[in-house]
């Protein structure tokens, strides 16, 4: 058996631009007399106008036409291109010395800026700029540096460090498609998005996708005899894998290129088995989830293999989170990935919902739009804040229904006469995920809740269910209400101290290499931190209610 290559190497998408480039030669300073003005003038259009890609395509040709220019050189353009007199020197030569980064810290601040910036205190969202860029740290602790950049151009400047040709891409995508009403960027903290070009109206088409440019269930054809014809989800997970491993299918470069392997670091069903992140959310529900979800494509890789289809359980991996992130059911062709669609982001009340037809698959203005109005929707109306993350590796600052979920063994619930443990077992029918034996406990109306109606269900007498619906008496309380608090109280407890010692035996801040925490780790801990204090709150609640007699 051959080995898989990784995500994205050539063997998985070919494209002749993936070519290696040529060696560099060397590059002679220009002489003094063509450093003007006019070198950076696409580059100061571009970002007055938004244009982030074109921004960083006339930042790269600045820099090539700078290399080796004396730093006094680079200092006079770069004064005299912003208007800026009083540039602090050290900030001009300290961007030609060959970072990158700190070159377009100081291209893009400048051309942003215009003019000198007065001092002022770094913004309260400088700290977050900093976590997704580390090398912003670096140069916001040069105090002269910080007082120096303007907030729009440090804003900027993390853009210009996103990788820009998926933005083209897109951008090409959406003109192929003949998308006119909206049109793609980059936003601080949110990555792509898609904005309206033209001011719209309610119910107007914004971007339609036809099923044509679709990735379908359909398109698998080595896989599609050995999975079920209703997995339309496993059918599309081996559509995309046949087709990245094809040579250079534009439909899956496409998605390989928007969201490359990497991009699902953070991703908790990417989390390492043994890592640091599955580590300190090892107590939570949601990891013992993906760990059985990982599992689950480790079985389907060996099935795989067994059919003569070679692939690695990174590259299930990373089909299956392109599935799960970007796909949506569509009523005629089950699952399906639509190029172009999938920027828009994810809002609970979106300006934007998404209509299936024979055709395809639109995304139609909730209601009326001005150009420049982010286009959004909502990805999942019945999907939770947890639910969410779990899909899609974000917390949703817009979700108003949060739960979070206690482990609870059933022997701690079963009861006799049978009668009881039909009732227990109908409740978990409603509210526990009975592979993990996980029941969902909100934010608000716990008393309601299925596994509070499981514990009345424990102790409540027959002669109270004598003539009524069981789910409504088990929804108030019974006359054994305290030994219902009780036990609930217990089991939320229990959860807790689960969540908190597995978070406890991973020191805050540091990794298992002794390294910074990344993405995954910071996630990990911001879900301890969520479900600990959710449930400590019922548990506040509960113990608050008057006592029952």
């Amino acid at each position: 058996m051959v080995a898989s290559p990784p995500l994205g190497s050539s063997a998985l998408i070919t494209d002749e631009q993936q070519t290696p480039p040529p060696p560099k030669t060397a590059v002679s300073p220009p002489p003094i007399s063509t450093l003007d003005t006019s070198l950076s003038a696409p580059l100061l259009a571009a970002v007055q106008t938004g244009e982030m890609g074109a921004a960083a395509e006339a930042f790269a040709l600045l820099r090539t036409k700078l290399a080796g220019a004396p730093p006094s050189i680079a200092k006079s353009l770069v004064c005299a291109r912003t208007a800026a007199p009083d540039c602090p020197s050290h900030i001009a030569e300290r961007a030609f010395r060959g970072d990158t980064k700190q070159e377009a810290n100081l291209e893009l601040s400048c051309a942003n800026a215009h003019t000198r910036i007065a001092p002022t205190a770094p913004p309260t969202h400088w700290p977050d700029l900093c976590a997704r860029y580390p090398s912003l740290s670096l140069m916001l602790a040069d105090e002269q540096l910080a007082d120096w950049a303007a907030t729009e151009g440090l804003e900027k400047l993390a853009l210009l460090q996103e990788d820009t040709s998926p933005l083209a891409l897109v951008r090409t995508t959406l003109q192929l498609l003949g998308a006119s009403r909206v049109e793609a960027r980059l936003v601080p903290g949110a990555g792509r998005a898609l904005f309206t070009t033209t001011p719209t109206r309610a119910a107007e088409v914004l971007l339609h996708v036809p099923l044509a440019a679709c990735i379908t269930a359909a398109h698998s054809t080595r896989l599609r005899a050995h999975l079920h014809e209703k997995d339309t989800f496993g059918l599309l997970v081996a559509a995309l894998l046949e087709l990245a491993l094809s040579p250079a299918d534009p439909r899956a470069r496409y998605f390989l290129a928007l969201q490359p392997p990497h991009s699902f670091e953070g991703h908790i069903a990417a989390w390492p088995p043994h890592g640091t992140a599955a580590r300190i959310a090892a107590g939570c529900v949601a990891a013992l989830r993906a760990a059985s979800y990982r599992e689950d494509m480790e079985q389907q890789v060996a099935a795989f293999h067994e059919c003569g289809f070679d692939v690695s359980v990174e590259q299930m991996l990373w089909a299956t989170l392109v599935v799960q992130t970007r796909a949506l059911v569509h009523p005629d062709a089950g699952h399906v990935l639509m190029p172009g669609l999938d920027i828009a982001n994810h809002a609970t009340h979106g300006s934007a919902r998404v209509r299936c037809s024979s055709e395809g698959v639109s995304l139609v203005a909730e209601y009326s739009l001005d150009a420049g109005d982010e286009v959004t929707w909502n990805y999942d109306h019945n999907a939770d804040f947890i639910d969410l993350f779990e899909r899609y590796a974000f917390f949703d600052g817009t979700s108003e229904v949060h739960t979070a979920e206690v482990v609870v063994a059933p022997r701690l619930l079963a009861s006799q006469p049978e009668w009881r443990s039909a009732l227990v077992d109908a409740e978990a029918s409603r509210g526990c995920d009975r592979s993990l034996h996980a029941w969902w406990v909100p934010d608000t109306a716990v008393e309601r809740c299925p596994l509070f109606a499981a514990a009345r269900a424990c102790f409540v007498g027959e002669e109270e269910l004598h003539g009524a619906e069981a789910e409504a008496v088990l929804r108030a309380p019974i006359v054994q209400e305290a030994k219902a608090r009780e036990l609930v109280v217990a089991l939320l407890r229990q959860q807790v101290q689960r969540i908190d010692e597995a978070a406890a035996s991973v020191t805050a801040g540091v990794s298992a290499g002794g390294a910074a925490e990344g993405s995954a780790e910071a996630n990990a801990r911001r879900l301890v931190h969520f479900e600990r204090s959710l449930l400590l709150a019922q548990v506040e609640t509960i113990l608050a209610w008057p006592p029952t007699h």
